[in-house]
């Protein structure tokens, strides 16, 4: 949130500025002593207050900084650059105004006051269409050497210019009409936000009234109050403005790291999606590919192995034109419905066994209620890693239906999971030191078992090899108040 965008409903925060500064004016004035230590605290005042206006300015640097590396907008970045230069030049020279100054001897310095506010007029007129020509800080810094050594200069080359009381008051009113032509030219900046304009506005005339009661010279208790007050409350209204921009473009900062976070995290879950339709179309098309390779060879196969590979041919073409058809259309799975454990399992099993893998498995008979694709995969993606980490050796499948579901064991001869392996087996990405894999298998198959309600684990038996068990219990449905599984 930039300096042409600033909004906020802290409305307090104009309060808490005005009870701050004008509550020690309230004690001096019932607590000094003499218009002596009075001007002697106006002096202090104006000394803090333009060193609050060079804090404000910092803030403000810091605020362009954070727009700049953000999608603050070309004009929130160039306002935010001629306000730090503002604010920084306004800053040294009331800090050079203070502390030279000499009231009813030389002027020099309220001229030169004259002329700042003049630039600054100018600079608030273009600030919206013109860049500041150079980096903030080196602008600053040319700023902080010019303005002290064109006052040096003025005084080493010029007489002293000494005013007398009308002359003077006549020169501190020419500054207030500047500030006042600041002010106007500053709220007619439509494009900068009405709570900034406003702010600027106030604390411009403020700390101007504070110093021409200064330069005066009047040793009024009533007026050195006022002053003193008049320093705290502009430069406090600066500082706090400074704040609020600098506090918005964090938050739109932070705002923003989130939304990439988000973005990333949606690019990352779209890739691993992507990969692990990958993982079971290439693990699919691999036992399609043998196939038709063994099919193709005269003689090769009896003509009851062919029936079998042409059945699981049709059921896994099918299942993979499924598998493309739910990604276009952004879907994850189909619906539950009755199924033939035997016919689902069958084609996955004859597909292992064309590229040469024994994989033992009976049929079981028995009906279920389920998704087939995802029975099919969590099956072919538990034979798969059999297949690459069981040894070569003989592997048994078991799928059988229970009261809730399916259940299905597979379990190899290998030479099992390592106890430091045991935890961390199922999370994506994470395979063996000696594994030709992705390490993505597992972490399917078990995201769809747990996506419906079950689990899939390693028994920890004593047995040789590996053993896993998966659940897939039969997917919730909710009719009327009542949860129900569909079986």
């Amino acid at each position: 949130m930039g300096v042409a965008r600033l909004h906020t409903s802290d409305t307090r925060m104009g309060a808490y500025v005005g009870v701050i500064s004008t509550l020690p004016s309230i004690a001096i004035l019932l607590g000094a002593g003499d218009e002596e230590s009075l001007a002697r605290l106006v002096h202090v005042s104006g000394l803090v207050s333009y060193g609050l206006v060079l804090g404000a300015a910092v803030l403000t640097y810091f605020h362009w900084r954070m727009v700049s590396v953000t999608q603050g907008g070309e004009l929130d970045e160039r306002l935010a650059r001629w306000l730090t230069v503002g604010l920084a030049a306004y800053g040294v020279n009331g800090l050079l105004l203070v502390a030279v100054g000499e009231p009813g001897r030389d002027s020099w310095a309220v001229v030169g006051q004259l002329a700042l506010v003049l630039v600054l007029c100018a600079a608030a007129a273009v600030a919206d269409r013109v860049d500041v020509p150079g980096e903030p800080v080196l602008v600053c810094t040319v700023a902080a050497v010019l303005i002290p050594a064109a006052y040096g200069l003025t005084r080493v080359v010029a007489p002293p210019l000494s005013l007398g009381t009308f002359d003077g008051a006549m020169l501190d009113l020419l500054v207030v009409v500047a500030s006042l032509l600041l002010v106007w030219v500053v709220l007619g900046r439509t494009r900068v936000s009405l709570r900034v304009r406003r702010r600027l506005s106030a604390a411009a005339l403020l700390l101007t009234a504070a110093q021409c009661t200064a330069n005066l010279g009047q040793h009024h208790t009533v007026l050195l109050a006022g002053a003193i007050a008049a320093y705290l409350l502009g430069a406090l209204l600066l500082c706090s403005m400074a704040q609020q921009m600098l506090r918005r473009s964090v938050m739109d900062s932070q705002n923003e790291i989130k939304h990439l976070q988000r973005s990333l995290e949606e690019v990352r879950a779209g890739v691993l999606e992507d990969r692990e339709l990958l993982h079971e179309v290439g693990a699919t098309l691999a036992g399609i590919t043998t196939a038709s390779r063994v099919m193709r060879q005269p003689g090769a196969v009896t003509t009851h192995r062919r029936q079998r590979l042409e059945s699981m041919l049709t059921a896994e073409l099918a299942r993979l034109e499924r598998l493309m058809q739910r990604r276009v259309e952004g879907l994850r799975g189909g619906e539950d419905r009755a199924i033939w454990l035997d016919d689902v399992i069958e084609p996955v099993v004859v597909s292992h066994q064309a590229r040469g893998r024994h994989v033992s498995w009976q049929p079981c008979g028995e009906e279920a209620y389920g998704n087939p694709d995802e029975l099919a995969e969590v099956c072919n993606i538990l034979l798969e890693n059999a297949a690459r980490h069981g040894g070569g050796g003989p592997v048994t499948l078991d799928v059988s239906a229970y009261s809730r579901g399916v259940e299905i064991v597979c379990s190899d001869q290998g030479p099992g999971v390592s106890p430091e392996d045991r935890g961390r087996i199922f999370d994506p990405e994470v395979k063996g030191a000696d594994s030709q894999g992705q390490g993505l298998g597992l972490a399917i198959a078990r995201r769809l078992a747990t996506a419906r309600g079950g689990r899939l684990e390693l028994l920890d038996d004593g047995r040789v090899g590996a053993t896993f068990v998966a659940l897939l219990p039969t997917k919730v449905v909710v009719a009327g108040d009542q949860a129900c599984h569909v079986a």
